[in-house]
């Protein structure tokens, strides 16, 4: 719920939630030294557009578009020239809104990600470098 997304004092956009949930799912797993290799996080309006298995997709990122999980190992994707690109775009953001699928690898690198990721939620943004204004961590952006 709303009111445990929270930053120290900072009660912050839903969506700064699922950032959290991430950073949880990721530790728990650790804890409980489970052989969970990675995690798909899906929002839930997410839309899958195709009929194959994770592995298959996987496969498919990995050679061809060239992606090392070594060295990048959370992958997020960005909606690309669709309406909600278009939408956000239009409404004088220079850049479009994750789309609401996250993937990661486990290891210390995909956890400092995701720890940093969740970190930023509490950061003045004075202090960031953004194109986003804001207003983007305490409240949604509605389409």
């Amino acid at each position: 719920s709303r009111k445990n997304c929270r930053f120290g004092p900072n009660l912050l956009a839903d969506a700064w939630c699922k950032v959290k949930a991430m950073v949880l799912a990721d530790k728990y797993v650790d804890k409980k030294n489970s052989k969970v290799k990675a995690f798909l996080f899906l929002d839930s309006d997410a839309v899958i557009t195709v009929n194959y298995s994770m592995t298959v997709v996987l496969s498919y990122i990995q050679k061809d578009l060239h992606w090392d999980v070594r060295s990048k190992p959370v992958a997020l994707n960005q909606d690309g020239p669709g309406w909600s690109c278009k939408f956000t775009l239009g409404r004088g953001y220079e850049l479009c809104l994750n789309s609401g699928t996250v993937f990661w690898m486990r290891s210390p690198e995909a956890t400092r990600i995701l720890i940093d990721w969740w970190t930023s939620a509490g950061e003045p943004y004075a202090t960031q470098s953004t194109k986003f204004p804001p207003k983007w961590r305490t409240k949604v952006v509605t389409l």
